[in-house]
């Protein structure tokens, strides 16, 4: 089984106003803030439990997660050999894994050809309701 999500972070959220003291010194460190905070990115992973593997593959982007960036990621995680032949990939229904790019994703990780030629046969399992932190 490998699981996949991605998550929109704005700069404000990373750098907050707040610091958090070091728990070893009690000290609070200083951090260089970007001039525009307001900059989003996106964060998109995959993780795994599989002994034989990387425990996960991740991408940070400067720009919106939209479907053509989330197919792109799928796309290259199979490139690299990280999704392989039989793998089970678990996502939650969120409309960014269903619609717009992403509309082409379970045929293509079903019928998409391997580096033997023969097709993937990836599983996509999206039963996960949307943003139920519980279950993912």
């Amino acid at each position: 089984f490998k699981f996949g999500d991605e998550k929109s972070i704005k700069g404000h959220e990373i750098f907050s106003r707040r610091g958090r003291p070091d728990p070893m010194t009690g000290q609070n460190e200083i951090v260089t803030v970007p001039s525009d905070f307001r900059n989003t990115y996106c964060v998109i992973g995959m993780i795994t439990v599989q002994p034989d593997q990387r425990p996960m593959v991740f991408s940070i982007g400067e720009d919106n997660h939209d479907s053509a960036a989330f197919l792109a990621f799928v796309i290259e995680a199979v490139r690299i050999g990280w999704l392989r032949r039989g793998d089970i990939l678990v996502l939650d229904n969120a409309m960014l894994h269903r619609h717009g790019s992403c509309d082409i994703l379970i045929n293509w990780l079903w019928n998409a050809d391997g580096p033997d030629g023969e097709p993937m046969r990836i599983w996509l399992v999206d039963f996960f309701p949307t943003r139920s932190p519980e279950l993912n």
